[in-house]
C-alpha cells in the first residue's frame, strides 16, 4: 500500500469530517508519552454505564485510589457533542505511570462494581506506601481513520469501533536500564494514574491522596490518504492538556461533567438532539456539480448568484475560511429542519394550540430555505458543489409531559435560537454594503451579497425565537408548577440565571460584544412575562410603545437601526403583543410574515 504525502488538512475537509459522528470511524489509536524518566506500567479500558449528557441525574463514576490521580476531561467541541473521534462516550481509560517501576510494580486497577453490563467504579490499589505527589501530565497523541460513508460499497467501515491503546512498555533487563532506574532516589519515587474520559457524559467521584483535574483538546491536526483506500482519511493530532485545579486532600471529591454550553456544538438555527440528549448533525461532502441537490448546479444558477461567483476569488484571499464558515452554517440549518419536525410533534403530543403548530411547520420550511441558501453559497465559495449527507439515525420519545417540552423549548429556542438570530444579525451588521464611491476590490460586492442573505436568515430566526418564547407563555399558562420548576430559576442571579447572562460569550466568543446588551434586554423583558403566563398589568403600555408609528418603522427594518436592534425589537414585539403582531401582518403585509 503506497501512502500519499502527509499534508495539513484543508479547512473545508476538516470541517466536514469533525462535524461527522464517529459511527463512521473504523478505528483509532491513542499514544502516550510519559515525561522523561517515567514509563507506563499498566493500561486498563473500562466500558462505563451509559450516562446522558447535560444531566446531573445519573450517579458519578467512582474512583477509589491508593495512588495520586490525574483526571483528563476530554472533549472536542469541533465535533457534535458526544461524537468525539477518539474516546467513546462510555469509555474510561486508565494509564498508570511511574519513575520507579521496580518499586510500584504491584499497582493494580480493577472494576469495583458493574451494572447493566457497564462499570460504575474502579479501584486502584498499591501494595506499598505512595507519596502524595503527582508526576507531570504525559503527552498524548491520537490517530484515527474516517471513511466517508457515501463511497463505494466495500469501503464502508465495520460497525462499532475498536480502540487500540498504547501497550505498556516491557522493561529491559540490560545494564543501562538498571542503571537508569537506580538514578532515582527512593524518596523521589512517584506514581500517578492518568484517567482519560469524555467529560460531557459523566461526572467523577474520586478519593485519592491527591487529585489533579485537567482539560484535554485537539491541536495540530494533519491528514493523509492512501490510493487504495481513497475513501478514507487518516488523521493525526496531539491532545493539549491544560491544568484546571489540584486538590491535595484524601477526601471524596466530586468532579462535575461539562455543561450544555461546553459540550454543545454551536451551530446556526435550532440544534437537533435525540432522546439520549446527543446533538446530531449531518456531514458535508463535495460532489460532482451534476449531482448537486441542496446547492444549485452552476448551470441553474441565476443572475443573483453571479456577483458571489465573480467576486469570490478576490474576497477569499482576504478571508480564506469563508467557505468553511458557510458549510458549518449549512449543516446547522439542515439539522434545524429535523429539530422543528420533532418540536411540532411534541407540541401536538401536549395538545398545543394550532397557531403554535402552524408556525412550527412554517419554521421548518424556513430552515429548508436557509439550508439551501447556505449550501449554495458554500459551494460557490468552495468552487465545488457542497452537499449534506443523511442525518445520523436517531430515536425520539414523545410523551405527554409539558415540563420536558418547556425545558427543551427554553434551552433550544429561547436561548440557542435567539442567540443564533442575534449572531446572524451581528454578522450582517459587520458586513459593508459599500457605497457607489467605494473602491471595489472584490470585498465590497461580496460582503453586500452575504449581508443580504444573512439579513433574511436573521429576520426569520427572530420569528422562530419568538415562537419559542410564545410556546413558554402558553405552557406556563397551562402548567404553572412545571413553569416554576423549569423557568423560574432563570430569574435568579446565580445558577441558571448566571448561565443565561453568560450565554453569548460561551456560544459566540467572537461576536458576543455586538449583541450582548440586546440579549439582556430580551430575556429581562420576556422572562417575567412568560412566567406569568402572558399576564401583565403593563402589557397595554408596553405594546403601545411597540405599535407607535416610529416604533413600527423600527420594527419593520428602518435603515437607521442596526439589524441586531431590529431583531431584538421583533422578538419582543411578537411575544408581548401577539394579537397586535397578527393584525399588523394582515393590514400591512409586514416583513414580519415573510
Amino acid at each position: 500500500m503506497r501512502r500519499a504525502d502527509v499534508k495539513h488538512v484543508s479547512p473545508i475537509i476538516l470541517l466536514m469530517t469533525l462535524l461527522t459522528p464517529t459511527v463512521f470511524s473504523s478505528d483509532s489509536i491513542i499514544t502516550v508519552t510519559p515525561e522523561s524518566g517515567s514509563e507506563i506500567i499498566d493500561e486498563s479500558h473500562f466500558q462505563a454505564v451509559w450516562s446522558s449528557p447535560f444531566s446531573d441525574d445519573s450517579p458519578p463514576f467512582n474512583v477509589e485510589s491508593d495512588i495520586p490521580v490525574s483526571l483528563l476531561r476530554y472533549n472536542v467541541k469541533e465535533t457534535v457533542a458526544g461524537n468525539n473521534a477518539v474516546i467513546m462516550d462510555n469509555e474510561v481509560i486508565v494509564y498508570v505511570k511511574t519513575n520507579c517501576p521496580d518499586i510500584f510494580d504491584g499497582v493494580s486497577v480493577s472494576a469495583t462494581t458493574e451494572k447493566n453490563g457497564g462499570v460504575t467504579g474502579i479501584k486502584i490499589s498499591s501494595d506499598v506506601d505512595v507519596p502524595a505527589e503527582l508526576l507531570p501530565n504525559s503527552n498524548f497523541g491520537a490517530v484515527w481513520n474516517f471513511t466517508f460513508p457515501w463511497c463505494d460499497e466495500g469501503h464502508y467501515p465495520s460497525k462499532g469501533k475498536a480502540i487500540r491503546g498504547f501497550s505498556p512498555r516491557q522493561r529491559s533487563k540490560d545494564p543501562t536500564d538498571e542503571e537508569d532506574s537506580e538514578d532515582v532516589p527512593s524518596e523521589n519515587c512517584k506514581v500517578t494514574a492518568e484517567i482519560l474520559y469524555d467529560a460531557c457524559f459523566r461526572k467523577f467521584e474520586t478519593i485519592s491522596p491527591i487529585l489533579k483535574v485537567s482539560d484535554a483538546f485537539f491541536v495540530d491536526i494533519v491528514s493523509s490518504r492512501t490510493e487504495k483506500l481513497e475513501c478514507t482519511n487518516r488523521y493525526e493530532a496531539n491532545l493539549m492538556i491544560t491544568e484546571q485545579f489540584i486538590e491535595s486532600s484524601n477526601t471524596t471529591i466530586l468532579t462535575k461533567k461539562y455543561g450544555r454550553r461546553e459540550c454543545m456544538r454551536i451551530a446556526p438555527g435550532r440544534p437537533y438532539f435525540n432522546s439520549d440528549g446527543k446533538q446530531l448533525q449531518s456531514y458535508a461532502f463535495a460532489t460532482p456539480d451534476s449531482q448537486s441537490c441542496w446547492s444549485k448546479p452552476i448551470a441553474a444558477r441565476n443572475d443573483e448568484q453571479q456577483p458571489i461567483l465573480e467576486l469570490k476569488d478576490k474576497a477569499l484571499s482576504q478571508k480564506p475560511n469563508l467557505s468553511s464558515e458557510w458549510t458549518e452554517r449549512s449543516l446547522g440549518e439542515h439539522a434545524s429542519i429535523a429539530s422543528f419536525a420533532v418540536f411540532t410533534i411534541s407540541l401536538m403530543t401536549n395538545n398545543a394550540p394550532p397557531d403554535l403548530i402552524r408556525d412550527a411547520l412554517h419554521a421548518a420550511l424556513d430552515e429548508v430555505d436557509h439550508a439551501t441558501t447556505s449550501f449554495e453559497i458554500a459551494s460557490i465559495l468552495a468552487g465545488e458543489a457542497i452537499e449534506p449527507g443523511p442525518l445520523p439515525q436517531s430515536s425520539h420519545e414523545f410523551a405527554n409531559d409539558i415540563g420536558t417540552l418547556m425545558e427543551s423549548t427554553f434551552k433550544e429556542g429561547c436561548i440557542d435560537e435567539t442567540l443564533s438570530a442575534l449572531a446572524a444579525a451581528a454578522e450582517a451588521d459587520n458586513y459593508s454594503s459599500c457605497d457607489d464611491d467605494s473602491e471595489d476590490d472584490g470585498r465590497c460586492g461580496l460582503e453586500g451579497e452575504l449581508k443580504t442573505r444573512l439579513t433574511k436568515i436573521a429576520l426569520d430566526e427572530a420569528r422562530h425565537s419568538a415562537l419559542a418564547w410564545r410556546t413558554i407563555v402558553w405552557a406556563c399558562g397551562v402548567d404553572a408548577a412545571s413553569c416554576g420548576d423549569n423557568i423560574d430559576p432563570y430569574l435568579q442571579d446565580a445558577g441558571p440565571g448566571k448561565q443565561l447572562s453568560e450565554a453569548p460569550e460561551r456560544a459566540f466568543p467572537l461576536l458576543h460584544a455586538d449583541f450582548k446588551s440586546e440579549w439582556k434586554t430580551i430575556y429581562k423583558t420576556l422572562l417575567p412575562f412568560v412566567i406569568a403566563g402572558g399576564q401583565s398589568d403593563d402589557i397595554d403600555s408596553m405594546c403601545s410603545e411597540y405599535v407607535s408609528a416610529s416604533r413600527l418603522d423600527d420594527i419593520v427594518g428602518s435603515d437607521g437601526l442596526s439589524l441586531v436592534k431590529v431583531v431584538s425589537d421583533r422578538i419582543i414585539y411578537e411575544v408581548l403583543c401577539g394579537s397586535f403582531a397578527k393584525q399588523y401582518r394582515k393590514d400591512t403585509l409586514s416583513p414580519l410574515s415573510e
